[in-house]
């Protein structure tokens, strides 16, 4: 199954201490939906203002909140990983002075809804961001010590749509930062 091979390239990755960029989540894509899409270029591709993939040159939104334009998201992308590698360099120093679970749990919750939050507010793919952003939330848990808590559904309750909302609107990540940090505690 695909998604067990992207749990078991997100381990290896943590082990490995490797820092996660925008080309993994486009690999995590790719393998996760190469099968499902209807265009075999939409897996692993971002919406763009490529001529090549016309279909790609959409804009998309959830809930009447659109996600970034099309002939942004690359460029925000590319952006959003340079923030990610400069604050996991940052939190990997933090967590590893840190004794108490719960002050590095609370490390692990804001990195995994600063990532998770970005691509949902971003939406960069035509299908399959918020899998992608419970991937990416799933690589930080794990990356400090911490359970996988998602697979690929979306998590039931009225709070993780909630945040999500937040994040996407807003660009507030703190109600997915506090629905992380309740989820772990559980």
């Amino acid at each position: 199954m695909a998604a067990a091979a992207i749990f078991a390239s997100i381990q290896k990755q943590n082990q490995k201490k490797q820092l996660l960029n925008h080309g993994h989540l486009k690999m995590w894509h790719q393998k996760l939906l190469k099968d499902v899409v209807p265009v075999p270029y939409y897996a692993g591709n971002y919406r763009s203002a490529e001529s090549r993939h016309p279909c790609l040159n959409v804009d998309n939104e959830v809930d009447g909140v659109p996600g970034a334009p099309f002939q942004e998201v690359a460029t925000r992308m590319a952006r959003f990983s340079m923030t990610l590698e400069s604050v996991t360099t940052d939190t990997d120093d933090f967590v590893e002075t840190q004794k108490s679970p719960e002050v590095r749990l609370k490390a692990a919750a804001q990195i995994a809804a600063l990532a998770a939050g970005t691509i949902i507010q971003i939406h960069p793919f035509l299908n399959g961001n918020g899998r992608m952003a419970r991937f990416t939330a799933n690589f930080f848990f794990d990356r400090y010590g911490f359970r996988m808590p998602f697979f690929i559904d979306r998590p039931s309750g009225a709070d993780y749509p909630q945040a999500c909302r937040a994040a996407m609107r807003q660009g507030d990540f703190v109600p997915l930062f506090q629905y992380f940090v309740a989820l772990m505690a559980t």
